[in-house]
């Protein structure tokens, strides 16, 4: 689906989701590093990462550094974030049988 989605040649932005949206879609992404959940994204999808402030020659340097995230990257990411889900729900769901066993009703 996100091969889809439609991005341009470069994607500027400090929103988290925005960022690899943009990476899947092809896009080269810079972030801008308002927070450090932006900067981690930036070093999962190895991308230039910029402050809010910066000055034009670095926004000019990040995007002549940007390039694609390789999709070997992505899919690596995407099967950490999966194993982290289906970690959450074995561990909330070891929680509720622990807490509450069940009995047979939902």
């Amino acid at each position: 689906m996100l091969e889809r989605w439609p991005s341009g040649e470069y994607l500027v932005t400090a929103r988290f989701h925005a960022a690899f949206a943009g990476a899947w879609a092809g896009s080269k992404v810079v972030v801008i590093a308002t927070n450090e959940k932006l900067r981690a994204a930036a070093r999962d999808l190895a991308c230039p990462l910029i402050e809010p402030d910066a000055d034009e020659a670095t926004v000019l340097h990040a995007l002549e550094a940007a390039a694609p995230v390789p999709r070997d990257r992505l899919l690596r990411l995407a099967d950490q974030a999966h194993a982290a889900c289906a970690d959450f729900v074995r561990l909330i769901t070891a929680s509720r049988s622990a807490v509450a066993p069940d009995h047979g009703t939902p």
